[in-house]
């Protein structure tokens, strides 16, 4: 059963893999919260399941929020959750590179969250085939150049912006000014000398 499981994983991840919608922020409706909790609802109707009620269900991607060194998860690491095929179907989560699944009661909200969208932070590191891009007037303030770039890179072969023109403008426009406090302190000695 594990070289099955294994399998189906690695198949999992690699058709997982050619598409990823990255978004600039958490919130407004161009979000990864907005995006994840429509997909979902999405998912569920395709599932027949009812709305609102089920956290985990077959075929839930999902995204280590956090380190858990008990269990052997690390924060980006990316999951499925999948119904084993015993007589009450258990729900698991599996890992690529991971022989064993899971059980979704080890696992809570808060260091778990549901991953079809994922933030452009979150996605560093990663790459997909195709990467849609979503921002909007609500993600103003962290809208740069190097955010965009940052998520144009994760693209291997196709790229498409889902954006309002004001936001898609300012971050064209609006490189990243970092706010370390390291002026203010040299402005400090040099007031002193």
């Amino acid at each position: 059963m594990p070289a099955l499981v294994n399998s189906t994983v690695a198949s999992l991840v690699e058709v997982f893999n050619q598409f990823r919608v990255l978004s600039a922020g958490h919130n407004g409706e161009w979000g990864d919260h907005y995006i994840n909790n429509y997909l979902t609802q999405w998912h569920l109707t395709e599932l027949k399941l009812p709305l609102g009620q089920n956290t985990w269900f077959h075929g839930r991607p999902v995204m280590v929020l956090q380190n858990n060194y008990e269990l052997g998860l690390f924060n980006g690491d990316i999951g499925f959750c999948l119904q084993t095929g015993d007589e009450r179907g258990r729900l698991e989560v599996f890992f690529e590179n991971k022989a064993q699944g899971i059980a979704v009661n080890l696992l809570n909200e808060e260091v778990i969250a549901t991953a079809y969208a994922m933030t452009i932070h979150k996605s560093q590191g990663s790459e997909f085939d195709h990467v849609a891009i979503t921002f909007d007037n609500s993600h103003a303030r962290l809208l740069s150049k190097e955010l965009i770039y940052t998520a144009v890179t994760r693209a291997k072969k196709q790229v498409t912006i889902y954006s309002t023109k004001y936001a898609f403008e300012k971050a064209v426009q609006t490189p990243t000014e970092r706010q370390t406090g390291l002026t203010l302190q040299f402005e400090n000695l040099i007031d002193k000398y």
